[in-house]
């Protein structure tokens, strides 16, 4: 089970390929924080979480129990934001991978000792490119949509580089 925290589902979000999220192995689920985030700050691309919400590709938890609520607000004493405070929060007490390329968020998490399964959008689209539900054209296309269209640029000339640095089994 991987948690998507804002940052990772706004890219698949943004650029309408919430299609790849639902045929990748991984299930994911997102924070009621990250589901209001949504709400409050992406209006664009509401219908289309709505969407994947009704279908399944994507189900909203809440936060629940002392320690979960506890971790939160440790958290986002931390980062300053709910959605990532509950993303972590989630990974910590659940034992799930954390999807966040949130630099500032997984240095505040990890300095304080918590050892999670983190991984970034640029790593979903390697597994994605794994599973053969796109290849490396295509998600440098992607890649390039997100850098111009979005302001979110990865530090990699083609997907290509990943792949040889990752083993096929590695995910």
């Amino acid at each position: 089970m991987d948690v998507l925290e804002a940052s990772v589902l706004i890219n698949f979000l943004c650029i309408d390929r919430l299609d790849l999220i639902e045929k990748h192995s991984v299930n994911y689920i997102v924070s009621e924080h990250v589901d209001r985030e949504i709400s409050q700050h992406f209006s664009d691309q509401r219908k289309r979480f709505d969407e994947a919400l009704k279908s399944g590709i994507i189900s909203v938890v809440p936060i629940h129990g002392d320690k979960e609520l506890d971790l939160l607000n440790e958290f986002f004493a931390d980062t300053n934001g709910w959605g990532e405070s509950s993303a972590f929060a989630l990974a910590v007490c659940r034992n799930y991978t954390v999807a966040t390329d949130d630099k500032t968020a997984i240095k505040c998490v990890t300095s304080k000792g918590y050892n999670l399964n983190i991984q970034s959008t640029c790593d979903i689209i390697v597994s994605m490119i794994q599973e053969k539900l796109l290849d490396v054209s295509d998600a440098d296309q992607i890649k390039e949509m997100w850098k111009k269209d979005y302001k979110f640029a990865l530090n990699i000339n083609s997907f290509s580089e990943c792949l040889l640095t990752k083993p096929n089994n590695q995910q």
